[in-house]
């Protein structure tokens, strides 16, 4: 709960109760965050959040909710740069919506959300220009969403913690630190990338 209070989707009034925020404000002011915000906290707040949503979703996603999973999967690994990177994102939030929690599938919706957070495209870019880098991603979506379709909760939840693990230390080394410095600033201008998939 102190999670959801910190970042604006509910409010905690002492000795009156506790109130969802109002539905037309949006939960994180996301333009703001990139452009004053430091990294951490988005991949920190991920971290937090998408191993617990995860764990929901191998306990509640039905079996509709999962074929569409392995669906925008199998379109993301066909798919050119633009889509694997475009269709990652959409796994994340997706996932996040197969928790039965539309709360916490919201916030991650928007932690996750390309247009919002242009940093993720950013380092998407890069890092799938890496050798074996989207390969990698590619492997560790498959193993969390096996272990949503086995309903091993604690496997899933595992598997997206060590998935976003990797994704932090990626973030954060030495090699990398240096982006944020010349590009954070211009991240907001960057044009608009629309979910590929056919309508």
């Amino acid at each position: 709960m102190l999670v959801l209070e910190l970042i604006g989707a509910v409010s905690i009034r002492h000795g009156d109760g506790i109130y969802v925020a109002e539905p037309t404000s949006p939960v994180i002011d996301a333009k703001d965050a990139v452009l004053r915000g430091d990294p951490r906290e988005l991949i920190e707040s991920r971290r937090m959040l998408e191993p617990l949503t995860t764990r929901m979703a191998a306990e509640r996603a039905t079996d509709d909710q999962i074929a569409g999973l392995q669906e925008l999967l199998r379109y993301t690994d066909d798919g050119v740069q633009q889509i694997s990177l475009h269709g990652g994102l959409n796994f994340h939030a997706e996932l996040a919506a197969c928790s039965g929690n539309a709360m916490l599938s919201s916030v991650v919706s928007q932690l996750v959300n390309i247009e919002q957070h242009p940093l993720w495209r950013l380092i998407n870019e890069q890092a799938l220009r890496l050798p074996g880098a989207r390969d990698s991603q590619r492997a560790q979506h498959h193993a969390i969403l096996q272990a949503v379709m086995e309903r091993d909760v604690d496997r899933a939840e595992r598997q997206m913690r060590e998935h976003l693990e990797d994704l932090q230390s990626y973030i954060f080394s030495p090699s990398q630190m240096y982006l944020y410095s010349s590009e954070i600033a211009s991240m907001a201008e960057l044009p608009t990338v629309r979910d590929p998939r056919p309508k």
